[in-house]
Parts: structure tokens; sequence; C-alpha cells
């Protein structure tokens, strides 16, 4: 008599405690702790899929701005939760954005780095007043900023190993300028009609 109501009190206290853990840990695993709040999982999820996706865009955005072909990316895999690769992805597109800002400065911004001899023969040779023309000034025969004869800008370009002026994509105000250099250096300012400006 004893020994079956030590197993009764045991079994009925095992079936009694047992269902409370389980109905935690249930709850437990539909939520998660997002920030400082509990959110079920698959919302916290999906939001966590939606900023990969929104990241991943921002970096290939930044990219190509450059110029350049982004790396592919990958993609959350099977049922994990992706907020690791979402906050990777964020530092990331930050950096790249960083990345582009000092490029766009160091080839676009040329009023702070142009040397005012070249805006002179810049300015003189497209026609717009004391700054530089346009940065895709094309005549046909004079090509860049600087007016350089074409054959001459794609034969030191390429020695350079920059864009020539005829290759797809821009050429910016700083190849512009390396180019217009090289030029200046070896021929020396008799090369522009508008050399003695």
């Amino acid at each position: 008599m004893t020994g079956a109501l030590v197993i009764a009190i045991a079994g009925s206290g095992s079936v009694g405690t047992a269902a409370k853990p389980d109905e935690r840990a249930a709850e437990s695993s539909r939520t998660a702790l997002v920030a400082g709040s509990r959110v079920p999982v698959g919302r916290a999820c999906s939001s966590a899929r939606r900023a990969v996706r929104y990241y991943q865009d921002r970096v290939r955005h930044w990219t190509q701005k450059m110029g350049t072909r982004p790396a592919t990316h990958l993609s959350p895999s099977g049922r994990s939760c992706p907020r690791y690769l979402a906050r990777v992805l964020r530092g990331k597109a930050a950096a790249r954005r960083r990345a582009y800002l000092r490029w766009h400065a160091y080839h676009f911004e040329w009023w702070k780095w142009l040397p005012d001899k070249f805006a002179r023969v810049g300015a003189c040779e497209t026609g717009y007043g004391r700054r530089p023309g346009s940065w895709t000034w094309d005549s046909g025969t004079y090509v860049s900023a600087f007016g350089i004869y074409r054959p001459a800008y794609n034969q030191f370009s390429r020695w350079l190993g920059l864009p020539t002026w005829d290759d797809p994509g821009r050429r910016t105000p700083r190849e512009q300028f390396i180019v217009a250099r090289a030029i200046q250096a070896r021929f020396g300012w008799g090369a522009w009609g508008c050399g003695s400006a």
C-alpha cells in the first residue's frame, strides 16, 4: 500500500509540474527580446529578413555609384533568423557610404584640388568664364573640360591606366586632370591654345 501511494504521488506530481515549464518554454520560443521588449519571433525574423534585403541594396547602391561591381551577397538560408547578418550588412552599408563620400570628394570636388593654372586653361578652352567648362565637353575633335585632342586623350589615358574618353561610363574631373597634367608634363603649356591663360 505504501509503495503504491509513493508512485501515485510521484506520478501526479511530475504530471502537474511538467506542464508549466513546457508552456513557458513554448511561450519563450515564440517570443524574442528585441529592443528591450518581447516581440513574436516570426515578426522579429521577418523584420530581420527585410533589413537584410535593404542593407544588401544599400551596399550595392554605394558600390555601383563608384563605378564598380558589387560582390555577391550571402542571403539567409534555412529557417534561422538573420538578425546577425542584418547587423553585419548594416555596418557594411555604412562603410560603403563613407567610402563613396571619400571617393566622390577625391574625384568630383575639383574646386578643392584643381590648380589655378589648370582651372584658367580649362575655362578658356571650353569657354566658361573663370571656371572649367563642362566635365562632359565633347566637340567631336576635342574632349574634356581641358579641350584635349581626342586621340591624344585616349592615348595618354591608356598609358596612365585610365578609361579612354570613348570607353563607356563617365570620366571624372580627377581623371581628366590626371590626363591633362600628363600632357602638360610632356609637351608644356604649348599643347593648348589657351596655354598662356
